[in-house]
């Protein structure tokens, strides 16, 4: 071993051995010479045996070998040390550096990873220089010195000098700042140090401080008990202003997962969670908008801007299932309550749970995700007293522009001239047309003088306004160590675009914590909400009848709005006379109101003779009571007819399709009541970490429906039942129900912890449900998962710096849902007749009939799903990513059928069966990236999720072709004929072939023919030709900055893969079978109404017969309804790209207060302003429209923040 290196002890002593490299180098005992130098100690013992003389002739002898010795080392080390190296470098690592100096010289170095962070790149370019040379260039203007030592170089920190110090303090700059909470808060206290350097200061009460900083400082540390330590560039900045975020917003960020918490690191299921704060930066006044595009793995889609009803369609890792509801159920605090009207200022946090780990302690209600909210609670601080309040202008984004009075007189003539063209073919009269050049240029002029004429935007009046919102909230947060408070009151109104709709909202919220002794504390919440909705009578739901949308559409824009007479006109649609106007204003009224209470009491021990051992109990209460009250009243309408002889106009009176004053009420109360006693035990000993939990929930949900109504009032001042007519015709039959349901479940769940790296945890809730029978009655529903914590093994040390944390899960559990079935399905029914079916003894007498059979081997519907995924940390937390793929097999759907056995064996069968599978898979994609510049700080997230299923069993006819099977295709799919282009002439249309009766016309879609048997028919020739309107794809990409008091935010959110029907009803994998038929957005002049622009203008004519819609027709000619039947021409797909929300913000600086008031921040900002899509003219959440719908809404908003 002759390239052993022996080093000085005090060179190694309390050092960490591992943390060191060192080239050729092995370490040897330090308590003990070398041999060689043993062997010449013993030698010199020798001596003292041996006569004097001749020890003086030996030790001369040795003087002068020593002198020799010692003489050729020096020279052989001098030769060495000359030794030459030749270095060409540009921008290199000094450890590069060092490995090759050693390849050249046999030199080895000596130094510490930590050490060698500080080095900086080096440019050589050396030819033949010395070894000594070559060192100093390349620890010239490093942090470093060296020494050498027996052919090694010793690395170390580089000394300052005296005067150094002493020049560096004269020549250091004085820099202010002040470091404040995620609030705005001063912190008190807060450590600021120079890195690399010594000594520090400390913030005063005001969260300020002064520091020197030497010349070529660059980097301050500021660190906080409680928070996240942060490391600011000064970038030649004389004054700094940071924000520390609290310590459990990294990897030590507590997630709120099923009865309990968990530190982020140690979750192993796939769990999304967001603040308060990021919460708020979105302007829109429903908390389920709020979530769209900020999470991965949950799907939004809002369909109606109706204030009141505008909440979005969730669905967490897209939909699973064909029958029951594909929500997810929400949690609040510990327990399933509403979720879409809470007051997001009294929000903590919200946690979305995604796999069957996670979701495994909810059993049954867990199978479509769960949503859970955690409410805020008081501290233990002074009271702090928050204002937030904000003014909201409203808008539509985007609603067709339909024709004007002239426009549309002259599409018209167009489209019967067209008409007129097909009855002259088959030897016909053509019609006159129904206006004339000379009508129509002094309408378009403004020369018209008919009274009857006019040229009114009943669209543009109906829904062109803007309408104004507000929102305020109050809230106290404070308390002792002892006792803790937060109280929130809360106000929204909400008014509509349309005339006479509107939402309000009143909230109150308190929650109450107290330790009353050592061992025991008590938690006491309680909510109550009131909700006021107001529609017109008639209402404008896309799915009413004769809804104002409808008649917005159908009345013609070359009629005043008034008459002479002052009353409003109407126009003779074929559904009836129709006036939107009229319809949103003098129809009556519809009123809603809700009154939620909410309370919950929970007592919390600890154990004292079991360490780490805790009990709960929680028990709430909630009581739900709505009323809504329908007054429908008649309004006078002056209709316009025309004379077919004459062509001349006169006004009639007309009724709006209903001739009597009608009142109905309905009255409905939920009580909710559970029950949940749980222990928890918490354990460490050495490397172990143990936790486990049991709990038993009880719940029971009583729920009572009663509805009235009365006809012809005499008096319509008086709405009240009793004032209506008392004939039996014009009462109105009064209904009710009643419903009640229980449910009780067990949870276990265990977590477990081995040097905080190896995890495992474990979950099984077993559950009852009245739906099914006893002997079925029970479900269990275990999950399971482990999780690695890589970065935390010796072999990550490498690249430790660059990755700080990387961990890898899976999991996989069964889930249960108890779907459609309703309770006591599996009993016999029985009912009586509506009417008497013999006389017995002189009286009626009903008869008592068996309804549908039961079926007693009802199950639930089971979810079995899997994940995996992983979680990293790179640059200190700067960069962050969360990815997780899925997989999910749903058996035993609940389907109901409708069917008859043969009379043989008994007619009717049961109506439910669990005959369903479908599967759905996918991936959730998280990225995070956070960075400080100074004093501007930015933040970028994005996230990304997929998710696609597949129907594999259902309930269908084998006989069917297999373009019309539903399985093997995703759920929601859309059937219809494909479309092949258009008829372009009569030979071509007679030649045809139709699903339908009638005439087919040129411009006449042309469908495609699969089956090839020369016909087109419904049974054959139907297929899938959309997709869902709930799409696979959802994005987000968020954007924040914050500088000098300024905050900014903006989130881009896009869907893909989904597809809306401009018309018709599309049958749907659930089976539902609609007949089609055209809307107003289909078909031009529907029903003998208006028609948009686009439809006019992209419509086949003999001179656009490269079109994008049906032949122009005005309908005066009973042709084929062949265009009606659903189809691929209808069919567009709504992927889009929208600025969902935007904001800027400016925090006042406190010093300009001399109050108590601690933060005041003004901030705009807006929602839904620009979307990128392919349909242009309509809304790409639109639902399919049929008779119209609420448009979403865009929102420009400006608040105020304050905290006293």
């Amino acid at each position: 071993m002759n390239d052993v290196k022996c080093l000085p002890f005090e060179s190694i002593h309390n050092t960490d051995l591992n943390r060191f490299k060192c080239m050729k180098f092995y370490i040897k005992s330090v308590c003990r010479p070398p041999a060689g130098i043993a062997k010449f100690l013993l030698v010199i013992n020798s001596l003292k045996r041996i006569d004097p003389t001749v020890k003086r002739q030996i030790i001369m002898r040795f003087n002068l070998i020593i002198v020799l010795l010692t003489a050729t080392i020096l020279h052989v080390s001098a030769s060495s040390y000359s030794q030459s190296v030749t270095l060409k470098y540009k921008n290199a690592a000094l450890i590069s550096v060092f490995k090759e100096i050693r390849s050249q010289t046999g030199y080895d170095f000596f130094y510490s990873d930590k050490l060698m962070n500080g080095a900086k790149p080096v440019n050589l370019n050396l030819n033949n220089v010395s070894l000594e040379n070559a060192l100093k260039i390349c620890f010239a203007d490093q942090p470093l010195s060296y020494s050498i030592e027996n052919k090694t170089v010793i690395v170390k920190h580089k000394e300052t000098s005296i005067l150094d110090k002493v020049l560096g303090y004269f020549s250091a700059v004085d820099l202010r700042g002040r470091v404040l909470d995620e609030n705005g808060l001063p912190l008190i206290g807060v450590s600021v140090k120079i890195k690399g350097g010594t000594g520090g200061v400390s913030t005063n009460s005001n969260g300020e401080f002064i520091i020197k900083l030497p010349e070529g400082s660059e980097t301050l540390i500021f660190s906080y008990i409680g928070y996240q330590t942060k490391e600011i560039s000064v970038n030649n900045n004389t004054v700094l202003n940071v924000t520390l975020l609290e310590a459990n917003k990294g990897l030590d960020e507590v997630i709120v997962v099923g009865y309990g918490s968990q530190k982020k690191r140690n979750v192993i299921g796939s769990v999304a969670q967001i603040n308060s704060d990021d919460l708020k930066q979105m302007p829109t006044m429903n908390i389920t908008n709020m979530l769209s595009g900020r999470l991965p793995g949950i799907t939004t889609l809002q369909q109606s801007g109706r204030p009141g009803a505008d909440d979005a369609t969730l669905r967490i890792r897209g939909t699973s299932s064909y029958q029951g509801s594909q929500g997810p159920i929400a949690i609040v605090d510990g327990v399933e309550r509403p979720f879409a009207q809470l007051d997001p200022n009294e929000i903590e946090s919200i946690s979305i749970l995604k796999d069957a780990v996670a979701l495994s302690v909810y059993g049954l209600q867990a199978a479509n995700g769960i949503i859970l909210v955690t409410t805020k609670r008081g501290k233990a601080q002074q009271p702090k007293i928050s204002y937030d309040g904000a003014v909201m202008v409203n808008s539509n984004t985007r609603f067709p522009k339909f024709l004007d009075g002239p426009d549309y007189m002259e599409w018209f003539s167009r489209a019967e001239e067209l008409d007129n063209e097909y009855r002259i073919s088959t030897d016909q009269d053509p019609n006159p047309l129904t206006y004339n050049k000379a009508q129509i240029n002094a309408l378009r002029n403004g020369t018209n003088t008919n009274p009857l004429f006019g040229n009114t935007d009943w669209v543009g009046e109906f829904l062109g306004k803007k309408s104004t919102s507000q929102s305020h909230s109050v809230t106290v947060r404070g308390g002792t160590e002892r006792v803790k408070y937060f109280s929130n009151i809360g106000y929204l109104d909400q008014e509509g675009i349309v005339a006479n709709t509107g939402f309000k909202r009143f909230n109150l919220r308190t929650n109450l914590d107290a330790q009353l002794n050592s061992i025991l504390s008590v938690a006491f919440d309680i909510n109550a909400q009131m909700h006021k909705t107001r529609t017109p009578g008639i209402s404008p739901d896309n799915t009413a009848y004769m809804n104002p949308f409808y008649q917005a559409v159908r009345t013609l824009p070359n009629m005043p709005m008034y008459a002479p007479n002052g009353l409003p006109t109407a126009y003779n649609s074929n559904a009836g006379y129709v006036n939107p106007i009229a319809s949103v204003m003098q129809s009556g009224y519809q009123h809603g109101e809700a009154n939620v209470f909410q309370t919950s009491l929970a007592f919390n021990v600890k154990v004292p003779w079991v360490s780490g051992l805790s009990g709960k109990v929680l028990t709430s209460f909630d009581k739900t009571g709505t009323e809504n009250k329908n007054w429908l009243t008649p309004y006078p309408l002056m209709g316009r007819g025309r004379n077919q002889i004459s062509g001349n106009y006169t006004l009639i009176p007309s009724p709006p399709g209903f001739s009597v004053t009608t009142l109905r009420q309905n009255y409905n109360q939920n009580n909710r009541l559970t029950f949940q006693p749980s222990l928890n035990y918490t354990k460490t000993f050495g490397s172990h970490t143990f936790n486990a939990l049991a709990l038993y929930e009880w719940a029971r949900t009583k729920s009572s429906l009663f509805s009235t109504g009365a006809r012809n009032f005499a008096l319509t001042e008086l709405h009240d039942i009793d004032f209506g007519s008392s004939a039996t015709l014009d009462f109105v039959s009064p209904t009710g129900s009643s419903r009640n349901k229980a449910r009780q479940g067990y949870v276990g769940r265990i977590n477990y912890a081995y040097k905080n790296k190896y995890l495992f945890e474990a979950a099984m809730r077993a559950d009852a449900s009245i739906s099914f029978p006893e002997e079925g009655r029970w479900g269990y529903f275990p999950g399971a998962g482990l999780g690695w914590i890589v970065s935390e093994e010796n072999f990550f040390e490498k690249i430790k710096n660059t990755v700080n944390f990387f961990k890898i899960k899976a999991s996989h559990g069964v889930l249960g849902k108890e779907a459609t079935v309703t309770e006591f399905a599996y009993l016999p029914s029985f009912a009586f007749t509506e009417n008497p079916v013999a006389v017995i003894g002189g009286s009626p007498v009903s008869a008592l009939y068996t309804g549908t059979p039961p079926n007693r081997d009802l199950t639930w519907e089971r979810h079995r799903v899997t994940n995996v995924g992983f979680e990293a940390e790179l640059w200190n937390g700067k960069l962050g990513v969360d990815f997780d793929y899925f997989y999910k097999v749903v058996t035993d759907i609940l389907t109901t059928r409708s069917g008859l056995y043969p009379s043989s064996v008994g007619g009717n069968f049961p109506s439910t069966f669990n005959d369903g599978i479908t599967d759905n898979r996918g991936f959730d994609l998280q990225i995070k990236h956070r960075n400080n510049l100074g004093k501007f700080s930015y933040a970028v997230t994005g996230n990304f999720n997929w998710a696609r299923n597949k129907i594999i069993l259902i309930n269908e006819v084998q006989s069917l072709p297999s373009w019309q099977k539903r399985t093997g295709r995703p759920i929601g799919e859309k059937l219809g004929f494909v479309v092949d282009g258009f008829y372009q002439n009569w030979d071509e249309a007679r030649n045809g072939s139709s699903p339908s009766s009638g005439i087919i016309a040129p411009g006449f879609f042309k469908y495609r023919d699969l089956n090839g048997d020369g016909r087109v028919t419904r049974d054959a020739d139907m297929t899938a030709v959309g997709r869902s309107n709930m799409p696979e794809i959802m994005y987000g990409l968020n954007l924040e900055a914050s500088y000098s008091g300024f905050d900014f935010s903006v989130l881009f959110q896009g869907a893909g893969l989904s597809s809306v029907a401009l018309g018709g009803v599309y049958e749907g994998s659930s089976g539902t079978s609609g007949i089609e038929d055209n809307t107003p957005f289909t078909k031009t002049f529907y029903g003998y109404g208006n028609s948009p622009y686009y439809l006019v203008e992209q419509a086949w004519r003999p001179d656009n017969q490269d079109a994008k819609f049906p032949r122009l027709t005005s309908g005066g000619v009973a042709l084929s309804p062949h265009n009606a039947n659903a189809n691929s021409g209808f069919i567009i797909s709504n992927d889009y790209l929208r600025l969902k929300s935007i904001q800027l913000g400016y925090t006042l600086p406190k010093s300009l207060f001399k109050s108590k008031i601690e933060k005041m921040r003004f901030y705009v900002s807006g929602f839904n302003l620009f979307t990128w899509d392919k349909l242009k003219y309509l809304d790409p959440e639109m639902p399919n429209v049929n008779n119209g719908f609420y448009p979403q809404q865009k929102m420009i908003s400006g608040g105020i923040n304050l905290i006293f």
